[in-house]
């Protein structure tokens, strides 16, 4: 299995991670009130901390392991400085007295990106597939 094609994996369930945990604390009746919450936010966590080093590798494929590593680094500062600015225009934005939703709305933004990343890396990696030879026989 390809970097590229764990980094879909694993964008695409830690995005549904966070959509599943908003659905178990929706249907509880709010934060706290469900075991699920938790697991679902691990869960959540660890794929999308996988599809983050696995679209950096993938995106780095063939580069030097120092400038791997410096990828990983600057991207971890980007991503952190993007949730940062994200909860700054949440608080910005949301109503007095908003409910947990409004909380959550970082974890779905962050983990469409990062979907969206990972299929530009898994695009990316399988455009530069040789093509394979044609079926049909050429006469001579």
């Amino acid at each position: 299995m390809t970097t590229s094609r764990i980094a879909l994996i694993a964008a695409a369930t830690s995005l549904v991670a966070w959509i599943a945990k908003a659905t178990a604390v929706a249907a509880a009746g709010g934060p706290g009130r469900t075991s699920w919450e938790d697991t679902l936010f691990f869960v959540g966590l660890a794929t999308q901390l996988i599809a983050f080093v696995a679209v950096v590798l993938s995106l780095t494929g063939s580069r030097p392991v120092v400038v791997r590593l410096g990828a990983l680094l600057g991207g971890a500062v980007l991503v952190f400085g993007l949730v940062t600015v994200l909860q700054l225009v949440i608080e910005r934005v949301q109503p007095a007295d908003a409910s947990w939703v409004w909380g959550e709305i970082n974890l779905w933004v962050v983990a469409s990106l990062l979907l969206g990343l990972a299929v530009l890396a898994h695009q990316r990696a399988t455009s530069h597939t040789v093509p394979a030879a044609p079926l049909h026989h050429q006469p001579a």
